[in-house]
C-alpha cells in the first residue's frame, strides 16, 4: 500500500473499555495515532450478540475492525499486528529483527491459555451472576491456574531487572497485551505482592502515556462501580 493510500485510511473499532483485548488494541491505536471512531459494544449489556452486531461481526466477539476500504479484522493480536506492521512501526512488533518478533509472538500465543485465565476467573466472580449465566467452571482451579501463569510471568519473562518481558529495553505487543489482562484484576484488588518483578514491571507500564490514556475510561467506569455497590451496603 502506498503512502498517499495509507495516509488516507480511517477505522471503526468495535470495542467495550471493560474488555482487556479491545484496551490492549487502543493502547496500539494511540501510540500509531491511528485515525479511528470508537464504536463501543457493551458485553454486559449483551449488544455484542444483537442481531445488529452480529451483521458487523458474525463471531459476536469484541474487538474487530473495518476500514473505509471495507476491510474486516477480528481477534485483538491480529489486529495489533496487522496496525504495526501496515504502520511500520519498529518498537511495538520489529520487522528488522525475526528473533525479537518471534519472542513477542510466542507470548502472544502463549496468553490466551495462560494469563487470559485471569478474565475468565473475573468473569466467574463477578459477572456471571450479573448477566444471569452459570458455567461448569472450577473457580477453585482457575485461580491455581491464575497463580501458575503469573508465576511463570514473574521467573521467565520478567526475569531481567528494570526491563520489559523477554529483558528488552522498550515495551512491545507483548507487554501491551500481558499489562491490559492483569489490569483488570484491580476491579477484586488482587495482590500482585509474592511477584516483585511483576509489581515493578506494572508500575513501569503505568507510566506510558498510551496506557494512561487507555485506561482512564475504565478506571471511570470501574469507580462508578465501586460507588454503585457502596450505596447498596
Amino acid at each position: 500500500m502506498s503512502i498517499k493510500n495509507l495516509s488516507q485510511l480511517n477505522y471503526e473499532i468495535f470495542m467495550d473499555w471493560g474488555s482487556q483485548p479491545s484496551r490492549a488494541v487502543m493502547t496500539v491505536v494511540y501510540f500509531l495515532k491511528i485515525p479511528h471512531k470508537i464504536n463501543e459494544v457493551r458485553i454486559l449489556k449483551k449488544q455484542n450478540v444483537s442481531e445488529q452486531y452480529k451483521k458487523i461481526n458474525p463471531d459476536q466477539k469484541i474487538p474487530c475492525i473495518i476500514d473505509n476500504e471495507n476491510f474486516f479484522l477480528n481477534e485483538s493480536h491480529s489486529i495489533m499486528r496487522y496496525f504495526c506492521q501496515l504502520y511500520g512501526d519498529n518498537q511495538l512488533y520489529p520487522d528488522d529483527n525475526l528473533k525479537k518478533r518471534a519472542l513477542i509472538d510466542s507470548y502472544l500465543d502463549w496468553h490466551h491459555s495462560n494469563t487470559r485465565k485471569m478474565h475468565r476467573m473475573l468473569f466467574k466472580k463477578l459477572f456471571e451472576p450479573q448477566l444471569g449465566i452459570q458455567t461448569s467452571i472450577n473457580i477453585e482451579e482457575l485461580e491455581s491456574d491464575v497463580q501458575k501463569a503469573l508465576a511463570f510471568i514473574e521467573n521467565n519473562y520478567l526475569n531481567h531487572k528494570n526491563k520489559f518481558f523477554f529483558g528488552f529495553d522498550n515495551y512491545t505487543l507483548a507487554d501491551i497485551s500481558a499489562y491490559c489482562e492483569l489490569y483488570q484484576s484491580k476491579v477484586v484488588n488482587y495482590s500482585f505482592q509474592p511477584y516483585p518483578n511483576i509489581l515493578e514491571w506494572m508500575s513501569k507500564m503505568q507510566q506510558i502515556n498510551e496506557i494512561k490514556q487507555t485506561h482512564k475510561v475504565y478506571d471511570e467506569l470501574l469507580n462508578k462501580r465501586i460507588q454503585k455497590q457502596s450505596s447498596k451496603l
